[in-house]
């Protein structure tokens, strides 16, 4: 037998005026066959007739007037029914129909929805790749690099504060002119920190270097009179 439809169309208005002129146990037993026809497609015998109808004592009789009434036909020994079975095949073909576009649909969401979720895992993958591999447009300022070689003075030495604090004054290429005063001064360091401490104070001080270097008298500033 294949499988019950899912619904048939049944019109009580018609059901009823098709079997007002039939017995009441033959109106049964015609309801309990068509049922039986809806469900499987297909004609049903004389004993499956007794079966469906629930061994119903007057079941045989019931069929006899069916059969006269041209409500139900015998062939090879089968009783079917022409709008039983033709109810049957809509609403299978029905019933197919539907499943079809329940499936087309259900493929369709599941594309829709596993779509999403890779277009989600893509987009969540290029994020952590663009935040792994993004360059920062403000680096962080540093301070300059020291070659490898290079160490930082050591201003324990008296030669090194010197030359360290003369480039304070006199600007970072003024070594030479440092050097030119520890020779003014016949190597004194403390004399040259002096002079340098001096021209810290002074509006030019690489021009009173270069004075003292050149064993002039350095410029001197002129004497305000106070006033009286």
């Amino acid at each position: 037998m294949s499988e019950k439809p899912m619904h048939v169309a049944f019109i009580l208005d018609r059901w009823n005026g098709g079997v007002q002129r039939l017995s009441h146990e033959a109106e049964y037993v015609y309801f309990k066959l068509c049922a039986e026809m809806w469900g499987t497609g297909e004609p049903v015998s004389r004993d499956e007739a007794l079966a469906v109808c629930r061994f119903f004592p007057q079941t045989d009789a019931a069929i006899d007037e069916l059969v006269k009434a041209e409500k139900l036909f015998l062939e090879d020994g089968k009783l079917w029914n022409d709008r039983a079975l033709k109810e049957h095949g809509e609403a299978q073909e029905k019933r197919e129909k539907y499943s079809k576009a329940g499936k087309a649909a259900m493929a369709k969401r599941w594309h829709r929805d596993n779509d999403v979720t890779n277009d989600a895992k893509s987009d969540a993958g290029n994020t952590l790749d663009n935040t792994q591999t993004q360059t920062p447009t403000h680096k962080p300022t540093s301070a300059p690099a020291r070659d490898a070689g290079a160490s930082s003075p050591d201003l324990s030495d008296p030669k090194t504060q010197l030359y360290h604090r003369g480039k304070q004054v006199l600007g970072s290429h003024a070594g030479g002119v440092i050097t030119g005063l520890l020779k003014r001064f016949e190597g004194s360091v403390a004399k040259a920190r002096a002079a340098i401490e001096t021209a810290s104070d002074k509006a030019d001080p690489g021009e009173y270097i270069n004075a003292i270097i050149r064993k002039r008298d350095p410029p001197k500033r002129p004497v305000r009179k106070s006033a009286i």
